[in-house]
């Protein structure tokens, strides 16, 4: 099955979601093997940018259910759009 993003903002929270940096994909199709070399695997490639001890992507139930979340810190800048970009 396909990844599912669960969650990306949510209006309110004071965490990362409330600042769009953060979205939660459902892992519930993934075999439980997979879990936590997947983790690993996104801690290695994408450094956390905030907090000391906190990483990029955590699998965990928080209560919604088991999930891949994944955040970037609050000093990670937001990518720059190409002049070429046409917007409406």
């Amino acid at each position: 099955n396909p990844a599912v993003i669960t969650s990306l903002y949510r209006d309110g929270d004071p965490g990362v979601h409330g600042d769009w940096r953060g979205a939660d994909i459902r892992v519930l199709d993934l075999p439980s093997i997979f879990h936590n070399g997947l983790e690993i695997f996104v801690n290695r490639a994408f450094r956390y940018r905030g907090a000391e001890g906190k990483n990029t992507a955590l699998i965990h139930d928080s209560g919604q259910g088991l999930h891949l979340h994944l955040q970037v810190g609050p000093s990670e800048r937001w990518p720059e759009k190409p002049e070429n970009i046409v917007t409406a």
